[in-house]
């Protein structure tokens, strides 16, 4: 059976194992938080707005534009588009 400090290496990609490898080495709150593992998925903007559906959304689009080879002004023109009026999302 493999130990769990075994896991925890930085070897072992997975960001969730960074805080627990981080503590084992002396850091302590906050510098622990600093590598926070909700934000390493496309998902993190739609849970970090309160208006996740249509910031998803944005997302979605301006993401979808530059790999149509928009240039990124564009993309984000794009994307902002799809923020509908009186949101809590800025850039409208």
């Amino acid at each position: 059976m493999v130990q769990w400090k075994e896991l925890t290496s930085r070897e072992v990609r997975s960001p969730a194992a960074y805080s627990i490898v981080d503590t084992l080495a002396g850091l302590v709150p906050p510098a622990t938080g600093n590598v926070n593992p909700a934000s390493f998925d496309d998902g993190a903007v739609a849970r970090a707005v309160p208006d996740g559906v249509w910031a998803a959304a944005a997302m979605a689009a301006s993401i979808a534009a530059a790999l149509a080879g928009a240039g990124a002004a564009e993309a984000v023109r794009i994307g902002a588009d799809r923020i509908p009026p009186n949101t809590w999302l800025p850039g409208r």
